[in-house]
């Protein structure tokens, strides 16, 4: 299949949305730019989860927030007494954060609606459809692109994904049940 784009992205800034388990795609992107902190702009990483006890990699998070030049915003769905950060959707995240929409390639993984309300945000950011990135996992069985039970429309997200931009596949997206 196909992976994130970052080697593609150097000299961008890079904006991370994960929502639920997401972070777990997107984590190796993470640490691949913070690895190479100067073939990058800013890392801007939003991160939603429905209560704390459900965000994944807890212990990272705040290490995160010492990644030079970054940004790190997380947010619950649900309410809980011991919560002190945002409570809503993650997609509500971007639009609180500074983009150059012209520099910026977002990386995008969590729920299909989720990704979707992102993707639109982003776009209403400025962001071109190309710079926008997309992890679409199906139900796979044979991971050849025989069986069909990945397919969305004429891509077969075993073989040709799972990371597609969201240019490529906007019009299946609007499309339910696909």
């Amino acid at each position: 299949g196909k992976g994130w784009p970052v080697k593609e992205s150097m000299g961008r800034d890079v904006v991370v949305v994960a929502g639920g388990i997401g972070l777990a795609p997107l984590r190796p992107v993470i640490k691949h730019v913070e690895s190479r902190r100067e073939d990058y702009g800013k890392l801007v990483i939003l991160y939603g989860a429905r209560t704390p006890g459900d965000m994944l990699f807890k212990y990272e998070l705040s290490r995160y927030e010492s990644i030079p030049n970054s940004t790190v915003k997380l947010s619950v769905d649900k309410p809980h007494p011991e919560w002190r950060g945002h409570v809503g959707f993650v997609t509500d995240l971007i639009d609180h954060v500074e983009l150059d929409p012209k520099n910026t390639v977002a990386f995008v993984c969590g729920p299909e609606v989720m990704m979707k309300v992102a993707a639109k945000k982003l776009l209403a950011r400025g962001l071109r459809k190309d710079s926008i990135y997309l992890s679409l996992e199906r139900r796979m069985r044979c991971g050849t692109g025989i069986c069909g039970t990945c397919q969305l429309g004429h891509f077969f997200v075993c073989k040709d994904g799972p990371v597609f931009s969201y240019e490529a596949v906007e019009d299946y997206l609007r499309v339910e049940g696909l």
